[in-house]
C-alpha cells in the first residue's frame, strides 16, 4: 500500500540483487466552496460547504464553520461532499467560511468567505386620530407590530405638530400610550420607532389631533352677561337670555360641539 509522504519499495529481478527506490507521494489537493446566504435577524439558515477533490466529492470528513472569523460548529460531509450547518442569523453577521483540517489522504483547505446578508425584521406602526378640548389630558396611542405580532418592550417617540413631546414603552399587546395635555394650536401627531437591533426603524403617518379651543366662546358668553337689558328691546333681550340660560352655556362650554357653537353664535 502506498501512503502519502515517503514510501520505500523493494524489487528484485530473478537471480539479481535487490533494488530499492524511494517514492515520494504528496497528499491530494481539494476544493472547499461555500455559497452566499441571506435572511432576516433570527432566521434559521443553512450554511453549506461543498468539499471535492478533482471534481469528486469527499465524504465522511468533518468541516468546521466560522462566522465573522469565529468558529460556530461543524458537521460531516455526506456522500455528495456537502456539509450543512444550521445557524440563527444575527444582525452584525457579514460573512462565513468553512475549513477542512485534512487527513492522511488530503491536505487541509479553507474556503473563500461567503457573504451573509442580514436584514432587520419589518415593522408596522399605526396611530389613530384624537380629539378633545384644549386643556384635556388625552391618550396618544401607537400600535407597534411585526407581521401581525406585537413588538413588546420597545420605546416609541411621540411628536405633536412635528415637535417631540415624549416617549413610552410598548406593552405585551404592542400598544404604547402617551398622556398629553392638549394645547392650541395642536393639529397633528405622529410616532417614531428607531432604536433596535432586530426590527426596522419606522415612522407612522401623521394623523389629526383636534384640539378644540372654546376659550373665545367663554369670553363671548362672559361679555354678553355684562350687557344691560335697558339697552335692548324686550324681545331681543328675551332671546339672548334664552340662549344664555341653555344648559350647554350655563353648565359647561366644554360640552358644546362645533355645530352647537355655531348655532349659539347664530342666535346671538
Amino acid at each position: 500500500m502506498i501512503n502519502s509522504l515517503s514510501n520505500i519499495i523493494d524489487f528484485q529481478f530473478l537471480g539479481d540483487i535487490i533494488y530499492q527506490i524511494t517514492l515520494d507521494v504528496s497528499k491530494g489537493t481539494n476544493t472547499l466552496v461555500v455559497r452566499p446566504v441571506s435572511g432576516t435577524v433570527g432566521d434559521n439558515v443553512q450554511l453549506v460547504a461543498n468539499l471535492t477533490a478533482y471534481g469528486n466529492p469527499i465524504s465522511g470528513v468533518t468541516v468546521y464553520f466560522f462566522v465573522n472569523s469565529v468558529i460556530i460548529g461543524s458537521n460531516v460531509t455526506g456522500v455528495d461532499g456537502i456539509a450543512i450547518f444550521h445557524y440563527l442569523l444575527e444582525l452584525f453577521d457579514t460573512n462565513y467560511f468553512a475549513e477542512y483540517a485534512g487527513n492522511d489522504t488530503f491536505n487541509g483547505s479553507r474556503s473563500v468567505a461567503g457573504t451573509l446578508t442580514v436584514s432587520k425584521i419589518n415593522t408596522n406602526l399605526v396611530v389613530s386620530s384624537v380629539s378633545g378640548v384644549v386643556g384635556d389630558v388625552v391618550q396618544l396611542v401607537a400600535n407597534l407590530t411585526s407581521n401581525g405580532n406585537p413588538i413588546v418592550g420597545s420605546i416609541v417617540d411621540f411628536f405633536v405638530t412635528g415637535v417631540f413631546v415624549g416617549s413610552n414603552v410598548t406593552g405585551v399587546d404592542g400598544i404604547d400610550i402617551f398622556h398629553y395635555i392638549l394645547k392650541a394650536p395642536d393639529n397633528t401627531y405622529s410616532t417614531n420607532y428607531s432604536i433596535n437591533y432586530t426590527f426596522t426603524a419606522i415612522q407612522s403617518r401623521s394623523v389629526v389631533l383636534n384640539a378644540i379651543d372654546y376659550s373665545g366662546l367663554q369670553d363671548l358668553i362672559d361679555s354678553l352677561n355684562t350687557l344691560n337689558s335697558e339697552d335692548y328691546t324686550p324681545d331681543s333681550w328675551a332671546s339672548l337670555q334664552s340662549v344664555l340660560s341653555h344648559p350647554l352655556t350655563m353648565t359647561s362650554v366644554r360640552g358644546l360641539t362645533s355645530q352647537q357653537e355655531l348655532i349659539l353664535l347664530f342666535l346671538i
